[in-house]
């Protein structure tokens, strides 16, 4: 704190400060900190002007109590001072009275230069509840920017989220159709491995193959040459008999026709 006071300009030096009344000495301490712990709950700057009237003023202010301790100590000092003679009495009253009306102009001047101090004061109290509204403005501007970014971020977190799900069932969905009819194809594999005979359990055709007539007819040795085609000729000729058996004469005739 008294380095702090000792930075002061040329004319206000530590010896002096400390000769001031406690009363005053206690009241610039406690401003100087009170405006160090203003400046530091603000992260914006006051005008530059606003601080250095600020300082000037107080110091003005600091040198008119000190001139009004040294007129009341000059006054205090002559009237203890031991006079002998009337004219030493009476120029000792005359100091005094010279004495006593300077410490009264100067209690005037201590006035307005407390005056002037408080005014100042007051307008850097302003400045400095202005900046810390600026502040407080900018910092709810960045906390409604965080806000609004982490809710962008966890509105993206979920739309990514949907599609991955989307995405993830309609892999499901494709893996369910492949594997849906990969079954039918083996299904009907299956069914036709059940129905078709094997070479070894030969079936059909429906006619004797050994017979002469069906060495002049093609189509005749192709059904007895493929197993399979056998089976089939004679799956077939086995339905349409079925058929043909559920039908009265004319029927039968336009059914044979027809075939």
């Amino acid at each position: 704190m008294l380095s702090y006071l000792a930075d002061w300009p040329p004319s206000l030096n530590l010896q002096s400060i400390m000769q001031l009344p406690k009363v005053i000495l206690v009241g610039l301490c406690c401003s100087t900190l009170a405006m160090g712990f203003a400046l530091a709950q603000s992260s914006i700057p006051i005008d530059p002007d606003i601080e250095l009237r600020h300082k000037r003023a107080a110091t003005v202010l600091v040198d008119a109590e000190q001139e009004l301790s040294r007129l009341r100590a000059a006054i205090e000092a002559e009237r203890k001072r031991v006079v002998e003679t009337d004219v030493e009495r009476e120029l000792n009253k005359e100091t005094i009275a010279s004495l006593q009306n300077n410490l009264t102009r100067a209690e005037d001047t201590l006035h307005k230069r407390q005056a002037e101090f408080d005014s100042i004061k007051q307008e850097r109290d302003q400045a400095l509840q202005s900046a810390q509204r600026e502040r407080e403005k900018i910092e709810r501007q960045r906390a409604e920017e965080q806000r609004q970014a982490e809710e962008q971020s966890r509105i993206e977190e979920q739309r990514r989220a949907q599609e991955q799900t989307r995405a993830a069932e309609q892999r499901r969905v494709e893996e369910e159709r492949r594997a849906e009819e990969q079954r039918q194809l083996e299904d009907a594999a299956r069914r036709r491995a059940q129905e078709s005979p094997s070479p070894s359990e030969r079936v059909g055709p429906s006619f004797d193959c050994t017979a002469s007539s069906v060495a002049n007819q093609p189509l005749a040795q192709l059904l007895c040459a493929d197993a399979r085609l056998s089976w089939m000729d004679l799956k077939y000729v086995n339905t349409y008999q079925a058929l043909r058996s559920t039908l009265g004469p004319a029927a039968q005739s336009a059914l044979t026709d027809e075939a």
